[in-house]
């Protein structure tokens, strides 16, 4: 287990600075808002192509939020799938 631990490490070591000439846009991010998987109810912040404005949807409703609040501490700890561009 040590070797192959140690040869997709240096695999990766050796990809990293391929990978640092990529950005990366956050687009979208699905999130459960409860305390176990069984309560709660998922939602999905969307980054808008013009504007860079955020839209927030859950079950029954779409409004503007500000990036501020997608990206708040709420949203983060309920983190479920994140989009990127």
């Amino acid at each position: 287990t040590t070797n192959s631990s140690a040869s997709v490490s240096k695999s990766l070591t050796n990809l990293e600075p391929k990978l640092h000439k990529y950005t990366y846009n956050l687009k979208g991010i699905v999130s459960h808002l409860g305390y176990t998987p069984t309560s709660g109810h998922y939602i999905c912040d969307m980054k808008l192509d013009y504007g860079g404005k955020w839209n927030y949807s859950n079950d029954s409703m779409v409004r503007e939020v500000s990036e501020r609040e997608v990206l708040g501490p709420k949203r983060q700890t309920g983190g479920y799938i994140y989009f990127f561009i």
